[in-house]
């Protein structure tokens, strides 16, 4: 069976044409996680992806998705392959790929333009696709999920008509977006707020800085104390506005806490 399994790798690997292992390598870029840019076969490829767990006898279905996305459903008929309904390429890659598929010749010349300032000029070669392209604007630092300015720009400039396939991928897969679907930054506060465990370390937080506002007025000597008191006085009407951080331990009063946030604001403790 391992035998009939690498010789299907084979008959695919003679079945795609140079433009195929391309776009395959660049479909995989996220999955390897490393530059792509020296895998040349897709032997090669197929190996690294074997290395990974990634493709495997018993898991052909990345095989089959990226056949399918490269437009090669010809060889999935043929090798009769199935994809599972879990995709492994991401949608970002995807999205990429649809682009340098709608890029023509002309498009990329004024693409190369527009980026002879971003790009060192070997970088930009006539013998460069528009996935290398991407693949180096990547290598730059100028293009990821998070990194769509650049990209949207060029596009704009050269071939507007292909913008909304990036809107449409921001709008389904925003920034920060994780594997859940759910984004880091809108899931992590409504946690917080809702964890016992922070309750008591931001109440014990508050009281540790009462403690350090009590200590600095009791050090303060009685010669200092107006100077103190006028840099309270400044800070006063703003603590009073700012209760709901230092809310009055039992057996203090309203008074005294607004007096001790003013105290720490002005000694720079909290804001």
């Amino acid at each position: 069976m391992a035998l009939q399994f690498k010789q299907m790798l084979l008959k695919v690997d003679h079945a795609l044409s140079t433009e195929d292992v391309q776009a395959l390598v660049f479909l995989c870029a996220d999955l390897l996680g490393k530059d792509v840019s020296r895998i040349a076969t897709a032997q090669d490829l197929f190996k690294q992806l074997e290395e990974l767990d990634c493709l495997t006898e018993d898991c052909q279905s990345l095989l089959a998705e990226l056949l399918i996305v490269a437009k090669r459903n010809d060889l999935v008929r043929q090798l009769s392959l199935c994809q599972n309904s879990q995709c492994l390429v991401s949608p970002y890659r995807k999205m990429l790929f649809s682009l340098a598929e709608n890029i023509t010749t002309e498009d990329l010349k004024s693409i190369k333009f527009l980026l002879s300032q971003h790009l060192p000029r070997r970088k930009l070669e006539d013998n460069i696709t528009t996935l290398g392209l991407f693949l180096e604007l990547e290598r730059m630092d100028k293009l990821s999920q998070t990194k769509l300015e650049t990209l949207e720009q060029i596009v704009t400039s050269v071939c507007p008509s292909l913008r909304r396939k990036i809107t449409q991928f921001k709008e389904k897969n925003g920034p920060g977006v994780q594997s859940t679907g759910s984004s880091y930054m809108s899931v992590r506060p409504a946690q917080q707020e809702q964890s016992p465990s922070y309750q008591v370390i931001h109440s014990r937080r508050m009281q540790m800085k009462r403690c350090s506002v009590r200590q600095v007025v009791e050090m303060t000597s009685p010669s200092d104390h107006a100077s103190l008191h006028e840099q309270l006085s400044a800070s006063l009407s703003l603590a009073t506005d700012n209760d709901h951080f230092l809310s009055p331990p039992p057996h203090q009063t309203a008074a005294e806490a607004r007096t001790e946030n003013a105290a720490g604001m002005s000694l720079g403790l909290w804001p």
